[in-house]
Protein backbone atom coordinates (compact mmCIF):
# COMPACT_ATOMS: atom_id res chain seq x y z
CA UNK A 1 0.00 0.00 0.00
CA UNK A 2 1.73 3.32 -1.02
CA UNK A 3 1.52 6.21 1.43
CA UNK A 4 -0.62 9.66 0.81
CA UNK A 5 1.41 12.46 0.10
CA UNK A 6 0.16 14.13 3.07
CA UNK A 7 1.80 11.12 5.48
CA UNK A 8 5.15 11.17 3.39
CA UNK A 9 5.43 14.78 4.29
CA UNK A 10 4.82 13.90 7.64
CA UNK A 11 7.27 11.25 7.61
CA UNK A 12 9.75 13.52 6.31
CA UNK A 13 9.36 15.94 8.67
CA UNK A 14 10.23 13.55 11.18
CA UNK A 15 12.87 12.69 9.01
CA UNK A 16 14.63 16.02 8.75
CA UNK A 17 14.34 16.65 12.95
CA UNK A 18 15.58 13.47 14.09
CA UNK A 19 18.79 14.86 12.00
CA UNK A 20 18.79 17.55 14.69
CA UNK A 21 22.22 16.85 16.43
CA UNK A 22 25.65 18.84 17.63
CA UNK A 23 27.54 16.53 15.60
CA UNK A 24 25.15 17.18 12.80
CA UNK A 25 25.95 20.91 12.82
CA UNK A 26 23.27 22.22 15.43
CA UNK A 27 23.99 23.96 18.30
CA UNK A 28 21.63 21.28 20.46
CA UNK A 29 20.64 17.65 19.99
CA UNK A 30 16.88 16.80 19.98
CA UNK A 31 17.01 13.52 22.67
CA UNK A 32 13.74 12.31 20.82
CA UNK A 33 11.30 12.71 17.89
CA UNK A 34 8.24 11.45 18.01
CA UNK A 35 4.62 11.50 16.37
CA UNK A 36 1.77 12.19 18.05
CA UNK A 37 0.08 9.42 19.42
CA UNK A 38 -3.52 8.72 21.05
CA UNK A 39 -2.41 6.19 23.47
CA UNK A 40 0.49 8.47 24.56
CA UNK A 41 3.71 10.03 24.00
CA UNK A 42 7.05 9.34 26.24
CA UNK A 43 8.75 12.80 27.44
CA UNK A 44 11.42 10.52 29.29
CA UNK A 45 14.38 11.63 27.31
CA UNK A 46 13.71 15.90 26.20
CA UNK A 47 14.78 17.96 24.60
CA UNK A 48 11.79 16.22 22.63
CA UNK A 49 9.66 17.17 19.84
CA UNK A 50 6.01 15.99 19.23
CA UNK A 51 4.81 16.20 15.53
CA UNK A 52 1.08 16.92 15.17
CA UNK A 53 -0.81 17.47 12.00
CA UNK A 54 -3.11 19.99 12.27
CA UNK A 55 -6.34 21.53 10.10
CA UNK A 56 -5.60 20.92 6.73
CA UNK A 57 -7.31 23.53 3.89
CA UNK A 58 -8.34 21.49 0.47
CA UNK A 59 -9.21 23.22 -2.75
CA UNK A 60 -10.23 21.30 -5.98
CA UNK A 61 -8.61 22.81 -9.12
CA UNK A 62 -9.07 22.24 -12.86
CA UNK A 63 -6.97 19.12 -14.13
CA UNK A 64 -8.36 16.80 -11.19
CA UNK A 65 -5.52 18.29 -9.00
CA UNK A 66 -6.17 19.21 -4.87
CA UNK A 67 -4.28 21.93 -3.36
CA UNK A 68 -3.68 21.32 0.24
CA UNK A 69 -2.71 24.22 3.23
CA UNK A 70 -1.60 21.64 6.22
CA UNK A 71 -1.45 22.95 9.71
CA UNK A 72 1.80 21.24 11.45
CA UNK A 73 1.88 21.82 15.15
CA UNK A 74 5.44 21.09 16.58
CA UNK A 75 5.39 20.35 20.36
CA UNK A 76 8.88 21.25 21.82
CA UNK A 77 9.08 19.92 25.82
CA UNK A 78 12.34 20.49 27.80
CA UNK A 79 12.45 19.49 31.67
CA UNK A 80 13.80 22.29 34.03
CA UNK A 81 16.58 24.41 31.71
CA UNK A 82 18.69 26.37 33.84
CA UNK A 83 18.32 29.38 31.23
CA UNK A 84 14.44 28.40 29.94
CA UNK A 85 14.49 31.86 27.30
CA UNK A 86 17.81 31.51 25.98
CA UNK A 87 17.17 27.39 25.60
CA UNK A 88 14.25 27.32 24.05
CA UNK A 89 15.46 30.18 21.67
CA UNK A 90 18.13 28.03 20.83
CA UNK A 91 16.59 24.95 20.02
CA UNK A 92 13.91 26.71 18.35
CA UNK A 93 16.30 27.70 15.86
CA UNK A 94 17.57 24.72 15.23
CA UNK A 95 14.11 23.41 14.32
CA UNK A 96 13.81 26.11 12.12
CA UNK A 97 17.21 25.69 10.07
CA UNK A 98 16.56 21.82 9.85
CA UNK A 99 12.89 22.25 8.25
CA UNK A 100 13.84 25.23 6.00
CA UNK A 101 17.02 23.06 4.80
CA UNK A 102 14.28 21.59 2.16
CA UNK A 103 11.19 23.47 2.30
CA UNK A 104 9.51 21.17 -0.48
CA UNK A 105 9.47 18.46 2.06
CA UNK A 106 11.47 15.82 -0.03
CA UNK A 107 9.88 16.48 -3.37
CA UNK A 108 6.47 16.30 -1.91
CA UNK A 109 5.30 19.81 -0.70
CA UNK A 110 5.38 23.01 -2.79
CA UNK A 111 6.34 25.49 0.30
CA UNK A 112 6.78 25.19 3.97
CA UNK A 113 5.76 28.20 5.77
CA UNK A 114 7.08 28.74 9.99
CA UNK A 115 3.59 30.70 11.02
CA UNK A 116 4.50 31.26 14.51
CA UNK A 117 5.61 29.63 17.71
CA UNK A 118 3.62 30.05 21.76
CA UNK A 119 5.51 29.36 24.59
CA UNK A 120 3.94 27.10 27.19
CA UNK A 121 3.79 26.45 30.69
CA UNK A 122 1.27 25.33 33.20
CA UNK A 123 2.75 26.92 36.35
CA UNK A 124 5.95 28.45 37.16
CA UNK A 125 8.19 26.23 38.83
CA UNK A 126 7.24 23.59 36.76
CA UNK A 127 9.01 21.18 35.59
CA UNK A 128 8.22 20.94 31.68
CA UNK A 129 8.07 23.94 29.51
CA UNK A 130 7.93 24.35 25.62
CA UNK A 131 7.08 25.87 22.51
CA UNK A 132 4.50 25.44 19.75
CA UNK A 133 5.69 25.81 16.51
CA UNK A 134 3.13 25.86 13.82
CA UNK A 135 3.95 25.30 10.40
CA UNK A 136 2.18 25.40 7.33
CA UNK A 137 2.99 23.11 4.05
CA UNK A 138 1.52 23.53 0.93
CA UNK A 139 0.94 20.46 -1.37
CA UNK A 140 -0.46 19.18 -4.38
CA UNK A 141 -1.99 15.90 -5.59
CA UNK A 142 -4.06 14.31 -8.06
CA UNK A 143 -7.89 14.96 -6.80
CA UNK A 144 -8.06 10.67 -8.12
CA UNK A 145 -5.41 9.62 -5.93
CA UNK A 146 -3.89 10.90 -2.72
CA UNK A 147 -0.85 9.34 -2.91
CA UNK A 148 0.12 11.23 -6.52
CA UNK A 149 2.12 14.56 -5.66
CA UNK A 150 1.56 17.07 -8.74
Amino acid sequence: MANTVRENILANIKTVLTGITVAGGYANTIASVQRWNQSGNSFIDTPCLIINAGPEEKEHRPGFITSCKLSVLIDLWVIKPTDSDTYLNSLLGDVEKALMTDYTRGGYAANTKLLGVLPFEAAEGQPYCGLIINVEIEYRHKSTDPTTAV
